[in-house]
């Protein structure tokens, strides 16, 4: 479930990284990442496990490009 989000979430996140700040942007998802974790801890059956594994997915989506971008953007050649 979370490579299916991560996929569907790709292209709107690499957009997102353009369009905002990084410094926001990284912020803002890996607030949100660790809530859904959180919120994974408090799932009671599998379709609220799904949906949190889902939301992981989503904001994995945008964390993986948005680590490398600001890696990248540190590296002096």
């Amino acid at each position: 479930m979370t490579s299916i989000a991560t996929l569907a979430w790709q292209p709107f996140s690499a957009y997102l990284i353009v369009r905002v700040n990084p410094r926001i942007l990284m912020t803002v998802n890996v607030f949100c990442w660790g809530t859904a974790a959180a919120c994974m801890a408090a799932a009671n059956g599998n379709a609220s496990l799904l949906v949190t594994r889902f939301l992981l997915g989503l904001f994995e989506a945008a964390n993986i490009p948005l680590c490398e971008f600001a890696l990248a953007d540190e590296v002096v050649e």
